[in-house]
């Protein structure tokens, strides 16, 4: 069964904002200030690391 934690969409200003468990974070290799692409799609939405392009 996937890891699916349950979380709450939260409001920051204008903006909203939702909580990613560290978890899911240190599986991914993210960190700390990495540039995230966000997109949507029916009523989901789809969260992945930007790659640098190479020179």
């Amino acid at each position: 069964m996937p890891f699916e934690p349950k979380v709450k969409l939260g409001k920051v200003g204008n903006s909203f904002k939702v909580t990613i468990p560290s978890e899911m974070i240190q599986d991914l290799g993210w960190k700390e200030g990495d540039f995230l692409r966000i997109g949507l799609d029916d009523n989901s939405l789809t969260i992945r690391k930007e790659i640098a392009a190479k020179n």
